[in-house]
């Protein structure tokens, strides 16, 4: 966020559109779509994929779940930020919250959802993108 707000500090703008290069399978109709929905909602839009609710914390040689999910799973959609599109306002920028408060989900499929962050999730990108 900071090297966002040093962007506004010199180059005004009344919206901001963050693409992390690590996800480069995003298209240019998913980042149109994401700009829209802010235009037309005014809130923060996030780019997501769907996820597996089924997240457990290792302590020591111990599982426990991370998290309590719903007792009716199949009631509840799971999402997870993919990093690949983030729209907002610069105000928004401004405020210090958090980006994920009251933010719209742009859902993607995991084939464009690629988060490249090890050597694994390049061969994977690598792949995706020759079968385009």
């Amino acid at each position: 966020m900071d090297a966002v707000l040093h962007a506004l500090d010199n180059l005004p703008a009344d919206t901001v559109v963050v693409l992390q290069p690590t996800s480069p399978l995003r298209t240019a109709e998913d980042i149109r779509i994401c700009v829209e929905m802010h235009r037309e909602s005014g809130k923060t839009v996030v780019s997501v994929t769907e996820a597996k609710p089924w997240v457990f914390a290792k302590a020591g040689n111990s599982l426990a779940p991370a998290f309590d999910f719903a007792a009716r799973r199949q009631d509840a959609e799971y999402v997870t930020p993919n990093g690949a599109i983030y729209v907002f306002s610069a105000d928004y920028a401004r405020s210090g919250r958090q980006w994920w408060f009251e933010a719209v989900p742009y859902l993607m499929p995991a084939d464009r959802s690629i988060d490249i962050d090890t050597s694994t999730d390049l061969v994977i990108a690598k792949a995706l993108y020759a079968n385009r």
